[in-house]
């Protein structure tokens, strides 16, 4: 109920948010471009919006004012159940539901640990796969990158990592030589996500690096918009395998020509990724690691949601009419289907599992509430 009103919610402001979006390729010499996009209100363009696009076209990106900082960016930790199908489906716009099947796959092959975890613990065996790993590929630098974490107190399971110190490029050599049984099946999808949980891994135990953080101020005849990045690295560290976003060093007063302008009306609010709808799940306490992808799964087979091409998720009217049916005609229900009872029954089923509450007394709590909800709907 509590993701289902969020989905819901989120549609709703994208339809009333409506923007233009003007998408540039501009050219920076013969062999180097960059892209930035350019918004303005939907309604703020008179006349030939063809035309308007030629004079775009025609005219000269103006780089109007450049501010820099000098800062020191924060190795990441390791991979979670939320934060890798929240970084996945942004990364490769693939659905939760594959990306939890690719992550079983690697894991049943022995690739990686178990993949439904909510710690970010490393152990003594992950610090040293990341150790062999450094020392091999950085020989005479390796001690200054490699600062070991063990990311947090010890829990039922430690984070999502590989369990050999083996890039993308080295596992899919071992894979053509038929060095690791079973994993023939394996296709270049199951490669990419192993990469981006070895990489995020291997930078959980590397040092902090410095770069320089620029935010550049654009104008394109008479829109402006602003361009944020890192221009440059002052000090080596985790960037070596898992580099943040890079932009063109630029200068006030730098002018590019326009190779190419493609427009669209889009929204300012955009739709939720299922990565998304996870990382609220996660803060709000909803579900677990284990549930996170059935959960979403299970709109989508009720037909309350449905997937664009990149993975959005969209409220259907028949999702809008079972939500507007259990807020209001179940008024009396609230404090049993909103996101607060959820995440407290959350908390006393790992109360449960840890031995500090009776099973049955929560046993009990929860038939009795689910014998309300029959009572209303079946009358």
């Amino acid at each position: 109920m509590p993701v289902l009103g969020w989905i819901i919610q989120k549609s709703e402001q994208n339809k009333l948010s409506k923007v233009r979006k003007f998408r540039v390729v501009a050219k920076i010499s013969l062999t180097e471009q960059f892209k930035v996009v350019f918004k303005k209100a939907y309604t703020a363009i008179n006349g030939n919006i063809k035309q308007y696009i030629e004079e775009l076209r025609k005219s000269k990106i103006l780089v109007k004012q450049i501010e820099t900082q000098d800062v020191e960016l924060k190795a990441p930790p390791p991979f979670t159940t939320d934060t890798i199908l929240e970084e996945a489906s942004k990364s490769f716009g693939w659905s939760v539901e594959e990306i939890m099947r690719r992550l079983q796959d690697l894991f049943e092959l022995g690739l990686i640990t178990y993949h439904r975890t909510d710690h970010t613990h490393v152990s003594q065996t992950g610090i040293e796969i990341a150790r062999v790993y450094l020392e091999s590929t950085w020989k005479s630098e390796w001690q200054k990158l490699f600062k070991p974490r063990s990311w947090g107190e010890e829990g039922a399971h430690e984070c999502i990592r590989p369990t050999k110190p083996l890039n993308a490029d080295e596992l899919k050599r071992q894979i053509d030589l038929l060095q690791i049984p079973g994993a023939e099946a394996l296709d270049f999808r199951h490669i990419r996500l192993y990469d981006l949980i070895f990489r995020r891994f291997i930078a959980s135990q590397m040092s902090n690096c410095k770069m320089r953080r620029q935010k550049a101020k654009l104008v394109l005849l008479d829109l402006e918009t602003t361009l944020e990045g890192y221009s440059a690295v002052l000090e080596e560290g985790f960037n070596r395998v898992y580099p943040p976003r890079m932009v063109t060093p630029l200068q006030p007063g730098m002018e590019f020509e326009v190779l190419q302008v493609e427009h669209v009306v889009s929204s300012e609010s955009p739709l939720p990724t299922e990565g998304e709808v996870v990382a609220y799940m996660k803060k709000k306490g909803i579900g677990r690691p284990s549930t996170y992808a059935s959960t979403i799964e299970r709109l989508k087979k009720h037909g309350y949601v449905f997937a664009t091409k990149r993975n959005s998720l969209v409220a259907t009217a028949s999702g809008k009419t079972v939500y507007e049916f259990l807020a209001q005609k179940l008024d009396t229900l609230k404090s049993i289907l909103d996101e607060e009872y959820t995440a407290a029954l959350q908390k006393r089923l790992q109360k449960v599992e840890t031995g500090e509450e009776d099973y049955s007394k929560v046993a009990l709590e929860c038939y009795n509430d689910y014998l309300k909800i029959r009572s209303l709907v079946m009358n």
